[in-house]
């Protein structure tokens, strides 16, 4: 489940939205994981 709610927010986000990549990812972990403290830990990681 994890898995497949981080890609499908990047496709969508890519794809739909065009979005960055860093904007992606941080909305992809943020979704996929458990929300605010996802995007906060993930942010570093891509430099954002």
């Amino acid at each position: 489940m994890l898995t497949s709610t981080f890609l499908l927010a990047c496709y969508l986000g890519k794809i739909l939205l065009g979005l960055d990549d860093k904007t992606v990812y941080l909305i992809g972990a943020g979704s996929s994981i458990c929300g605010a403290a996802a995007v906060l830990a993930t942010a570093p990681t891509v430099k954002a």
